[in-house]
């Protein structure tokens, strides 16, 4: 600002749902993240499973924190694709691995899902199916005769 001390910086507000888990963890708070070990639990929110980098990068990010203690997220990000870099394709193949385990685990879980929801689907749809009141008639099309519907009409009326 003019002559003077300069504000306070503002912290840059964080809309989106990656973004808010990503300054969360750097923060080292996980947040609601759901702890049970299942592959829902370390996707990300866009319902992908995350990269060897991703995986990496969230392993060493909280090293990172503790050492430097007011880095910025921007700057955790670029040392860990530093490190990244500089690694052999030998060290990264755990990283790889989990990944590819993680990918199997929620494709698999998608399927169970998919074929659940079609179970489902069709109970409801059979639970909804309301049963036929009478058989139609197999003559005349379907029409009901001029006595068939005097007596409906007479049993409406009693009632």
């Amino acid at each position: 600002g003019e002559g003077g001390a300069e504000a306070p910086r503002k912290r840059r507000r964080v809309s989106s749902g990656k973004a808010k888990r990503a300054w969360a963890a750097a923060d080292g708070d996980e947040g609601d993240a759901v702890e049970d070990g299942s592959p829902s639990a370390a996707k990300s929110g866009s319902g992908r499973a995350p990269s060897a980098f991703i995986i990496f990068s969230n392993e060493r990010r909280a090293g990172i924190r503790a050492e430097h203690k007011d880095i910025k997220i921007t700057e955790i990000s670029k040392r860990c694709g530093e490190m990244w870099r500089a690694m052999s394709k030998e060290e990264k193949e755990p990283y790889e691995a989990q990944a590819q385990a993680l990918r199997d685990a929620i494709k698999k879980d998608a399927k169970a899902n998919k074929a659940a929801a079609r179970k489902a689907g069709r109970k409801s749809a059979e639970a909804e199916a309301e049963p036929e009141e009478e058989p139609k008639p197999k003559g005349r099309r379907g029409r009901k005769s001029k006595a068939e519907l005097e007596a409906a009409a007479a049993a409406a009326a009693a009632a």
